[in-house]
């Protein structure tokens, strides 16, 4: 079997709604999840920053 990792992200929105979704999708074969926040500068607006959230859902294929 291999090892995939599907990467989900989304600035100003957490992601584990859609988390939640691929995990059902997957049914089982999902071996880790990890979480990371990060704060990022507005490309649109100087001075500005936003949280940018981000999965990385490793799983078996």
């Amino acid at each position: 079997m291999a090892m995939q990792v599907h990467h989900v992200v989304q600035l100003d929105r957490d992601v584990a709604e859609e988390v939640t979704k691929w995990l059902k999708y997957l049914k089982g074969q999902v071996t880790s999840v990890q979480f990371l926040t990060t704060t990022v500068p507005d490309p649109k607006v100087a001075d500005k920053w936003r949280v940018q959230y981000e999965a990385y859902i490793t799983y078996q294929k």
